[in-house]
């Protein structure tokens, strides 16, 4: 459970040719990481996410080395009412790489054979 992954819609993921599971790398102007693919469609086309609370360098047997650290790739920006991090203000670009990342995951893949974790089902009535 100890890895990180990144979210992206599965309209984009097709548009740059990259698959539920393969290590896709993220870049900055301030760094670089690389972590496996979660296509989810609640997000929107043009944004991608990373859950932050891993990439442990230390912290014990069981931790170290685990996960990436999306915080590395952030720009010291500031938002200036609050003073918080300003985490949704860096452009960042991905690249597939062809190899496949580590992904544990609780759900299988869907009934239509899609590898998506969550489908919507559009009924019209």
């Amino acid at each position: 459970m100890w890895g990180t992954w990144i979210e992206i819609n599965p309209q984009t993921a097709r548009s740059y040719g990259v698959r539920q599971g393969e290590l896709v790398q993220v870049t900055s102007p301030y760094g670089s990481c690389e972590a496996p693919l979660v296509l989810f469609p609640g997000i929107r086309p043009d944004v991608i996410a990373m859950p932050i609370g891993q990439g442990h360098r230390t912290y014990g047997r069981y931790a170290k080395d685990r996960g990436v650290n999306p915080l590395s790739l952030l720009a010291p920006a500031f938002d200036s009412e609050s003073g918080a991090l300003a985490m949704g203000s860096t452009r960042v670009r991905i690249q597939g790489t062809g190899r496949t990342g580590r992904l544990v995951l609780l759900e299988h893949g869907n009934k239509n054979g899609s590898d998506e974790l969550i489908t919507i089902d559009r009924h019209k009535g």
